[in-house]
């Protein structure tokens, strides 16, 4: 009998099923040198997944992971030249020849019978990691969960939200690409050549003073003044800084390299006043209340009350993000100036866009922006393979991936819901939106 605390183990007994055609192909489609690092250097990601946390997944202290069992799944006829690299990193290599003319192969097949064949070992293990994003798992993670066993999961792109609901703890793709792969979008830190390397730029210093002539700075504060006195509650600096691009122009702070908010500093109007509470708000303090966190999650639904509800309910039922109208287009824009400058590449490309977006007052987090810039490349678009990217091609993009994702998760938007989408995503120019069903 164990002397050992029944609140201690020495390890995580953890059994690693990678299905290297789902992982590879869907990096691939993001980058190639990362799908390239992860398929010869699985050395590197195994010390990772052995020594990262949480470990407490199990609700037991736990002394690290231990993979016990390593097996990959691969197609011999397409990536017969990664097999050696997982055999030297001690894995069982399946190979999982195309069955079907459309190469359709039986790695899911043997995933779920060595699976379920490893219930009954004589090791009892804590843990089952499936590398993949075949949401055809999704029985197989219940079944764990009967069984009283744990499940970690790693998906490349799009995951179906009742996958990431059966299993019990989620890798993030980018913690995963950045960490365990050892890549990020600013730099990279080994020897090995990639397009991805980047040094992040030193940030400009904010001007003293707007270079505007006098006369037009006055009538921008003089206007930004009056909509807000206007306005019967806070007004999001996103949604302020269209309006002035259309009324002003957007050069009048672009061209300074000032974010808005900057801009809006620099102009000295005194009777107002600016809240950092997301996404960021000017208010009139004589009579508005000051901007609170809890006024976020009704914000969309009071600016926008007939397209917030089918919002709503598609990011419940396939997680696309719960943004405003007029942060989808903040967002449209900004992706299409990065790639148009500098290219696309998924991790800098999101962390630039995030940035862009935040100094353009539309406080967006970095996973929505991947979640964009996923949803826009697995519909076909390949940004930056295109001699210019236009936001409202993104846009329509995107709808065509909502409206997929829709039909995968048995939602049929009905026709005027349809058009409340397209009215969501905006991608006609600016001055032509609506928020309201054509």
């Amino acid at each position: 009998m164990s002397t050992q605390s029944d609140n201690f183990v020495p390890h995580i007994r953890t059994a690693l099923f990678v299905d290297f055609d789902n992982i590879f192909i869907r990096l691939q489609e993001q980058d190639a040198c990362v799908a390239n690092r992860f398929a010869t250097n699985p050395e590197k990601w195994l010390a990772w997944a052995e020594t990262q946390k949480p470990y407490d997944a199990l609700g037991r202290c736990a002394n690290g992971r231990k993979i016990l069992v390593r097996k990959c799944y691969l197609n011999p006829q397409t990536f017969q030249k990664y097999r050696p690299y997982f055999i030297r990193s001690a894995f069982e290599v399946v190979d999982c020849p195309p069955l079907t003319n459309q190469g359709k192969t039986s790695a899911d097949i043997h995933i779920v019978m060595d699976i379920l064949d490893s219930l009954s070992h004589a090791t009892h293990f804590d843990e089952f990691m499936i590398f993949s994003g075949d949401a055809d798992f999704t029985p197989l993670l219940l079944r764990l969960r009967q069984y009283d066993r744990r499940s970690a999961v790693l998906s490349v792109g799009y995951t179906s939200p009742a996958y990431k609901a059966a299993c019990d703890y989620v890798i993030e793709e980018d913690a995963f690409i950045e960490t365990a792969l050892g890549v990020n979008g600013f730099r990279e830190y080994t020897d090995e050549p990639c397009h991805i390397i980047r040094i992040c730029p030193e940030k400009k210093e904010i001007p003293a003073e707007i270079p505007l002539d006098p006369n037009l700075k006055t009538d921008i504060a003089k206007h930004i003044t009056d909509v807000t006195k206007e306005s019967n509650a806070p007004i999001a600096l996103s949604k302020l800084a269209q309006q002035v691009g259309r009324t002003f122009g957007e050069k009048v702070w672009l061209d300074s390299g000032m974010s808005f908010k900057d801009f809006l500093m620099g102009l000295g109007i005194s009777n107002l006043k600016i809240s950092a509470v997301g996404p960021g708000y000017i208010y009139d303090p004589s009579r508005h209340d000051q901007p609170r966190s809890s006024d976020q999650a009704d914000a969309f639904m009071s600016e926008y009350p007939e397209i917030a509800p089918i919002a709503r309910k598609i990011h419940q039922l396939t997680d696309v993000p719960y943004l405003p109208p007029h942060h989808y287009e903040v967002l449209l824009r900004a992706i299409t100036e990065e790639v148009n400058k500098n290219g696309f590449q998924l991790n800098r490309t999101s962390k630039m866009v995030r940035d862009r977006c935040n100094e353009m007052g539309a406080s967006i987090a970095r996973a929505h922006v991947n979640f964009v810039l996923r949803a826009i490349t697995f519909i076909g678009h390949r940004l930056g393979e295109n001699e210019f990217e236009k936001p409202e091609e993104l846009g329509e993009a995107l709808i065509k991936d909502i409206l997929k994702l829709c039909k995968i998760a048995q939602l049929e938007p009905t026709k005027e819901e349809v058009w409340l989408i397209h009215d969501w995503i905006k991608t006609k120019n600016s001055s032509t939106l609506s928020a309201s069903p054509r």
